[in-house]
């Protein structure tokens, strides 16, 4: 890629913390190496499924040799589907709104994951992976089930749904593997944005207390 000029300039110095998405085979030694914080975004990131790759991670972190200047940015940051409520009586509605909209939004991915490489004869390794099996699996199984699917990523928790209750148990295990911070993804495909606002308000009044 020829040089470019990015404006406005970025107030950290001399640019903002770099990230690399983490889960493909290898990933995490690489990115360790480089210098560059760990992005876990994609399926199967539930925080018992990372611990292996944190590890890797963690091995290489300490002796790494950052790729641009500004030094280490020795973070990672786990994912999860999210959306929260204070009413308990919506609790349900809320759940099976989250669980369904992770489950369409997934495999709306998964689709383009497997489908999206323009040359299907020269795929490289970096992204070979993506068009695995398992991801076509996972596909084949939304469009089979979507209900079962939806079901099996609350019991994983890939979603983190209903009252702060319900998430509180996640987020400690993502705390207790090692993550340092977490994504949460709440405008899955189809949620009504008065439930993205509330969720929003409820995280920041009782979720992010309940860790502070």
């Amino acid at each position: 890629m020829p040089a470019r000029t990015v404006l406005p300039r970025p107030v950290q110095k001399p640019h903002p913390p770099l990230w690399v998405g983490g889960v493909g085979p290898g990933n995490a030694e690489r990115a360790a190496k480089s210098g560059l914080g760990m992005l876990f975004f994609a399926q199967n990131t539930a925080p018992q499924a990372l611990a292996e790759t944190l590890r890797t991670y963690r091995e290489h972190i300490g002796s790494a040799k950052p790729i641009v200047p500004g030094g280490t940015n020795d973070q990672t940051a786990g994912f999860v589907n999210g959306l929260v409520t204070r009413d308990k009586a919506d609790r349900e509605r809320i759940r099976r709104l989250a669980a369904d909209g992770a489950t369409e939004h997934t495999r709306q991915g998964s689709t383009w994951m497997t489908t999206g490489w323009p040359d299907a004869d020269r795929i490289p390794e970096t992204f070979a992976h993506i068009g695995s099996a398992q991801v076509a699996g996972l596909r084949e199984a939304i469009e089979a089930d979507p209900t079962a699917v939806a079901d099996g990523m609350l019991e994983a928790g890939f979603v983190a749904a209903g009252s702060p209750e319900d998430i509180f148990p996640i987020f400690d295990a993502f705390r207790d593997v090692g993550i340092d911070q977490v994504i949460v993804h709440m405008q899955m495909g189809g949620v009504p944005h008065r439930d993205i606002v509330e969720s929003i308000e409820a995280f920041g009044e009782v979720v992010i207390p309940h860790y502070a």
